[in-house]
């Protein structure tokens, strides 16, 4: 259908552009003045009506656009989800066996090895204890993902949530896209140091109608780029060209919801990023992402 759309686009353009050029050779063949005054008025019909046809397309061609890019923000939101439920699944299910092994090792009276079986499970479960939950599934669920990811990496990761909210006024894709890639970000400026000192913290605070998001990390901003320059599209302080958009698409999201982003290295040598959410701003369904 997109496609199609995009044929439909082209088609309707260059029928526009044959239009116009039949109307300048009408006037340059012309051989009386009448006849091309009734011909003007089936020609800007004709003109207004490809017109018609070009914005139409232009629309779907835009709704198709967004259509793809919330299945992919939902595709990634259900990844997140799914790999929660995966994991709790697979601790439940370990759960029973050492459930049934420390009984038969009571059983048995073997409280030595009991004690180190013990010891060995509390310290493997010592994640799932840890699971920090801060009113949206989809967010609990991203935010322990890349807790996990980060902390494979080396960064340690502390959240903290001080007003649990589910956002119900922004859609789940949105808001993980928009936190994914401000937790990209961080764990990619943490990573990038070669001290010890690798840590990202995340913390979730209320003010009136508005909820304060705050991710800050160790690391550093290039001193070469302007702050109000890394929102827009490409710009990265990372050498790749397939960088740059982490900052823009946060951006782009954030003012759909009437929300503010920013930017700032402290005096402690991190980077601290702040989203500002209000509370009950539904989304501008006329912004184009």
């Amino acid at each position: 259908m997109k496609i199609f759309n995009i044929y439909m686009l082209i088609i309707t353009i260059l029928l526009q552009l044959t239009v116009i050029l039949m109307f300048n050779t009408s006037i340059e063949t012309a051989t009386s003045l009448e006849n091309l005054k009734r011909c003007i008025p089936f020609f800007n019909l004709l003109i207004m009506i490809l017109t018609f046809f070009v914005i139409f397309s232009i629309k779907k061609i835009n709704e198709y656009r967004n259509k793809e890019i919330e299945n992919k923000l939902l595709k990634t939101y259900l990844s997140n989800v799914e790999s929660i439920l995966t994991l709790f699944r697979k601790q439940r299910h370990s759960y029973i066996n050492h459930i049934q092994t420390i009984k038969s090792m009571s059983y048995l009276e073997e409280y030595n090895d009991l004690i180190d079986y013990l010891e060995g499970i509390s310290e493997e479960y010592r994640n799932v204890s840890e699971l920090i939950r801060v009113g949206n599934p989809a967010l609990t669920a991203l935010l322990n993902i890349k807790k996990e990811i980060a902390e494979k990496k080396g960064v340690n990761v502390y959240i903290k949530c001080k007003y649990k909210t589910n956002f119900e006024w922004i859609r789940p894709w949105d808001l993980c896209d928009m936190v994914g890639n401000l937790i990209d970000n961080a764990i990619e400026g943490a990573t990038i140091l070669t001290n010890s000192k690798k840590w990202i913290k995340v913390k979730i605070d209320k003010s009136e109608n508005k909820y304060i998001l705050q991710i800050e990390n160790t690391g550093k901003l290039d001193k070469n780029i302007p702050t109000e320059e890394l929102f827009k599209a490409g710009i990265s302080t990372k050498n790749a060209t397939s960088r740059g958009y982490g900052l823009y698409i946060v951006k782009q999201i954030v003012e759909k919801y009437h929300g503010t982003v920013s930017i700032e290295e402290t005096e402690d040598e991190t980077v601290l990023v702040t989203l500002v959410l209000i509370e009950g701003v539904q989304e501008n369904v006329e912004k184009i992402i």
